[in-house]
């Protein structure tokens, strides 16, 4: 034992991880907003591209209800179509009923009569998804609020500060704490959160082990420091299962033996082991052991993370109206440990796995999984596993040895599936709760596929997949203050099975994205054509996404802070300068013609040939078109020089490009000192030698019109 009588450790992986999955999630969303849902039998049907065609709005609930038992048949048969669509989620009761993800409407029907049928928002010709991924942010934020709430409480600022110092001054918020470095919370999916609570889980720990220790010297049974372990006891013991220990029902046992699509697509196994006592005996006795004396360090870390996440999943509870949305929780020292306990007791349940656990937590509910059940061991490289190892349970894997591995694998691999095989994980929760790209996408199966010639129905398609990008943009830019500045099309054609992607800079304004997506569309329809040696493809599949963003509210931090405090007045400057007013060019011929330009000015460098704009002088074009800025603004999104050609008598030159305008850079003294200090050596270096180099002009479009433009 140790100082404060506590078992030793041994060895373990130390830290506290729980995962958070919402329970039959778009189900719970729909129960929100429309209550007659609530304790009966739900499932939300996919956008059926067959049934009416027709939109169908998040608040328009009785119109989006496609079957409704209690409806007249009349009512039911006129939405029959819709009804039929692909069941993407079941609440709990029609999984008790044997109803399935992807069953047929139809056929969830016949297998649960009582059975009510939403179908998603239908929006642009497809599926919105917007009510969903309101309501997880919405959730998530009260999830993190109140874990980072309670762990304020448990964390040390010094080494020296006493319990009572620390919890006061924590309560009253006296001390700032940086949130994603002392609680990495990880956003895995719409409907599933990781979050890594090992500091205030060890200081609880201590603190109890402190308290138990004093009280045990006390003749008072009710000692003013054993509060925290009583608080810890009532908050987590009633509702936290200790896998490995528990009386295994039939049903449990079943359950554990489902792949990971039988998984996915929900179990009656799942439901009915979850409607047993919420704790079995074997869990309470876990619970009631003696303190500190029977307990290891780790075995208590684990416990004050179960009581985090009992107090997390009770606030999500109390917060929305009714109870409507609950969480399941897993707690290990591990991610991968986590998501498997999360699984075990479902709904609204959390588990707790201790991987050295000497009741053999790993033997009983790991070893048994198969491979494609774990984290990383799913789809073909499980399936290369198996064949090369002859393993199919995790259980298996353990047996084959090292050595083994290395050959089949390599070292780097070997050593993944050695650990994984044993519960061990390494990977760490990686703060992240924006996602990296935003994307919009439509799938066109059979008859609904798009002939490549068919450049109306594509550019339709095109505009609705960028109407409901550029809503979503605006969103994230009003919520997360950052602007995306890459766009990337993919695109699926029936002569491959791979999808073919490009990306380019992301135009100023949202209303130029439909115009760039359907450019880089067609450029890779073109070349897919060219691949298949036919002038006639089908369509199967469109894409478009933005990503690469970049913050607008860094302050002096940021190159973008410091552009965004020039003029307002020159927001609607106009960028480009157009020789001939007369020649309207299209967007899409000019972006055209600007990548053209760019092709041609690197062939005429290469060439050692030069290059004027009439109504220009030589030496600026010289020093536009080769400078290191010049280079660095072709090349950089967020730094991008805006170029355009205009086309004479309607066709595009084919002679040497013109070089029509570009951008001024901003003067010294609308800059700030800090940002230019923060930047690498060569890109100031650079760009202090441009601004040197060019005249002060009353009007700076370039950087500070690009990012000005976009507010």
């Amino acid at each position: 034992m140790d100082g404060n009588g506590m078992k030793d450790r041994g060895e373990d992986d130390e830290r506290v991880v729980i995962h958070f999955d919402l329970d039959a999630f778009y189900v719970t969303c729909e129960r929100e907003i429309n209550e007659s849902l609530r304790g009966v039998p739900v499932a939300v049907s996919q956008y059926n591209p067959y049934g009416t065609l027709e939109d169908k709005l998040i608040h328009e609930v009785d119109k989006r209800l496609v079957y409704c038992p209690g409806r007249s048949q009349e009512k039911n048969d006129r939405q029959s179509c819709d009804a039929n669509g692909s069941m993407i989620a079941v609440s709990y009761e029609a999984r008790a009923a044997g109803v399935k993800r992807n069953d047929r409407g139809f056929d969830a029907i016949r297998k649960c009569p009582n059975l009510h049928i939403v179908q998603v928002p239908v929006k642009h010709g497809k599926a919105d998804l917007t009510l969903y991924r309101n309501a997880s942010r919405r959730v998530m934020n009260v999830l993190a609020a109140e874990i980072q709430q309670e762990a304020n409480q448990y964390i040390m600022t010094t080494s020296d500060t006493t319990t009572t110092t620390a919890t006061t001054a924590n309560k009253n918020s006296s001390i700032k704490h940086e949130n994603d470095e002392v609680l990495p919370l990880e956003v895995a999916s719409i409907d599933e959160v990781y979050v890594d609570v090992t500091i205030p889980a060890r200081e609880m720990a201590r603190r109890i082990m402190q308290q138990s220790s004093a009280g045990s010297t006390s003749s008072s049974n009710h000692h003013p420091q054993s509060v925290l372990w009583t608080e810890l006891l009532e908050a987590a013991s009633a509702c936290t299962t200790i896998g490995g220990v528990e009386s295994r029902s039939d049903a449990s046992l079943a359950a554990n033996a489902l792949n990971k699509d039988e998984l996915r697509r929900g179990s009656r196994l799942q439901v009915l082991d979850s409607s047993a006592e919420n704790v079995d005996q074997g869990s309470r006795s876990w619970w009631q052991r003696n303190i500190p004396s029977d307990w290891t360090e780790t075995e208590l870390c684990l416990a004050c993370g179960a009581y985090l996440a009992a107090k997390a999943r009770s606030r999500v509870f109390r917060e929305f109206s009714g109870g409507v949305f609950t969480l399941s929780a897993g707690v290990s020292s591990n991610k991968t440990l986590a998501k498997l306990a999360s699984g075990l007791k479902k709904p609204n349940r959390q588990t707790l796995i201790h991987r050295m656990d000497h009741n053999g937590a790993l033997e009983t509910l790991f070893h048994p999984l198969p491979l494609g059940r774990i984290r990383g061991l799913g789809g073909k490289f499980g399936e290369e596993v198996a064949t090369k190892t002859g393993a199919k349970t995790v259980g298996q894997l353990t047996s084959v040895s090292l050595p083994l591995l290395v050959s089949s694998f390599g070292e780097k691999t070997a050593h993944f599936l050695y650990d994984i095989a044993r519960g061990i994980c390494r990977e760490e929760v990686t703060p992240r709760t924006m996602p990296k790209s935003i994307a919009c996408g439509k799938t066109f199966r059979g008859k609904l596929s798009i002939d490549s010639s068919d450049t109306d129905t594509l550019r339709k398609w095109t505009g609705e997949l960028c109407s409901e990008l550029m809503e979503r943009l605006s969103a994230d830019r009003e919520q997360n203050k950052r602007i995306a500045t890459t766009i990337a099309v993919s695109v699926q054609t029936s002569h491959q099975t791979n999808c073919n992607s490009k990306q380019t800079r992301a135009p100023k304004q949202l209303n130029g994205y439909s115009d760039a997506a359907f450019h880089l569309i067609l450029g890779l329809v073109e070349a897919a054509k060219l691949r298949a040696q036919t002038d006639h493809l089908l369509i199967m599949g469109l894409t478009i996404s933005a990503t690469q963003f970049v913050d607008m509210t860094a302050g002096s931090s940021t190159i973008m802070a410091a552009f965004e405090r020039s003029s307002k007045a020159d927001r609607n400057e106009c960028d480009t300068v157009v020789i001939n007013p007369k020649i309207h060019a299209s967007k899409v011929e000019k972006r055209y013609a600007m990548d053209k330009w760019l092709c041609e000015t690197k062939r005429t460098k290469e060439s050692g040939q030069s290059f004027s704009s009439s109504g220009s002088s030589s030496k600026v074009n010289k020093q536009t078109a080769s400078s290191p800025v010049a280079k660095k603004r072709k090349q950089s999104a967020t730094m991008g020089l805006f170029l355009t050609q205009t086309r004479e008598n309607d066709t595009v030159s084919q002679s040497s490009p013109k070089l029509i305008s570009a951008v001024s850079l901003p003067t010294l003294d609308q800059i700030d000192p800090d940002v230019l200090k923060e930047l690498p050596d060569d890109l100031r270096e650079s760009l202090m030698k441009d601004i040197n180099s060019q005249k002060r002009t009353k009007k700076a479009a370039g950087i500070q019109h690009f990012f000005n433009s976009v507010n």
